[in-house]
């Protein structure tokens, strides 16, 4: 699978092998092409809280699904654009976490506001899934936790 950028739509691309049933070699395969959001479809029924969200990023760090369309159409990858906004470098840092480490948790800061995430990798791909919350949804349950153990 990847993604296209023509001049008016950015696309998903992919195929998937037709595989013969004697021979069990691969006779031809099945093409398909969506729209890059149709993703995002899927990730926007996602989230932690009421405002953290789901994203999908590929193997080089680019956004290919998030609630923010722009971040799509634009192929937005914070490794890269860092190197020209300082703004992006904890962002930066946490997507080279991500790439490097497959699966886990890790946080950061953009655009003045502080997440958290999860991330994990979609098998058969290349593609990390990521579930951010903002900081404060996250900690809030904090203090009734520590109520709960004093009692």
């Amino acid at each position: 699978m990847d993604f296209t950028v023509g001049s008016a739509d950015v696309v998903l691309n992919y195929a998937v092998p037709i595989m013969g049933l004697e021979s069990g070699e691969m006779e031809g395969a099945i093409v398909g092409r969506l729209s890059a959001f149709s993703l995002s479809e899927i990730t926007d029924k996602t989230g932690y809280g009421k405002e953290g969200y789901g994203y999908i990023i590929d193997g080089d760090g680019t956004v290919i699904a998030h609630p923010n369309q722009e971040f799509i159409l634009e192929q937005f990858n914070p490794i890269r654009e860092a190197e020209e906004d300082s703004s992006l470098k904890a962002m930066s840092k946490q997507y080279e976490s991500i790439l490097s480490e497959k699966s886990g948790i890790g946080r950061y800061s953009y655009d003045g506001d502080n997440f958290y995430v999860g991330f994990a990798p979609i098998e058969g791909t290349d593609w990390t899934y990521i579930m951010a919350g903002y900081e404060d949804e996250v900690l809030e349950s904090i203090p009734g936790m520590q109520l709960g153990l004093m009692i």
